[in-house]
């Protein structure tokens, strides 16, 4: 399945979900989710992205997330 994970459309709002090799619970600590929400921050500001939710969790992250510039793979692969 090659095509499975690919953002075909890059003007519409997806739904993101990114999780640590093994699960490894490396989001549990403070500066792991600043480092995130730093990350997103940046991502909106200076690329582009809209975020319409998101959660943290200890050992992945999700998102529902849309490019204003139809760039959403160059903003996923940047963060």
């Amino acid at each position: 399945m090659p095509f499975a994970y690919q953002i075909h459309k890059q003007d519409a709002a997806y739904f993101l979900k990114m999780e640590a090799i093994e699960w490894v619970e490396v989001l549990s600590r403070r500066v792991a989710k600043q480092l995130i929400c730093d990350s997103l921050n940046h991502c909106i500001e200076q690329k582009g992205l809209e975020v319409f939710a998101y959660v943290i969790m200890s050992n992945h992250l999700h998102l529902v997330v849309r490019a204003r510039q139809d760039n959403l793979s160059d903003i996923v692969r940047d963060f």
